[in-house]
């Protein structure tokens, strides 16, 4: 997994999802799905439509099939690489990096993927969850707004 995305406690959610030829994907890579497939996110629009961190790698070379990924969900806690050294409070919230979000994070309120469970001066590195995105095509609980 190098140096990113590194699990560091709680449940990981695995399951198997379908890859297509010619899609290349490192482990730890950010995923989002397109077209029933998985693909590595390709910028911070695709915040909303990250699904998933890559348990296994995928070759260009390697036919379609499955791979093994952890589902986004806010029981396991990763170690997230930052753009810049930062101040990160315990519940500040993370989005992608836009220059490589498959990989990198960092402090923002839009569109976040992610929220710091530490508190660092100037990290490079922060522990976190991904929080279960908020979508119109989500549950709605009791007391949401209509």
């Amino acid at each position: 997994m190098g140096d990113r995305f590194e699990y560091r406690s709680g449940f990981e959610l695995l399951r198997a999802m379908p890859v297509a030829l010619g899609v290349v994907i490192e482990v730890g890579d950010r995923l989002k799905l397109s077209g029933g497939q998985l693909f590595r996110v390709s910028g911070t629009t695709d915040n909303l439509s990250f699904v998933a961190v890559a348990k296994e790698a995928h070759s260009a070379t390697d036919p379609s099939g499955e791979i093994t990924v952890a589902l986004r969900n806010a029981n396991a806690i990763y170690e997230l690489t930052l753009d810049a050294a930062t101040d990160i409070t315990i519940m500040d919230e993370l989005q992608m990096n836009s220059t490589t979000p498959e990989s990198v994070a960092k402090k923002s309120t839009t569109d976040p993927v992610a929220v710091a469970v530490e508190s660092k001066l100037q990290a490079t590195k922060i522990r976190a969850i991904y929080t279960i995105p908020a979508t119109s095509a989500g549950p709605t609980f009791l007391g949401d707004a209509s």
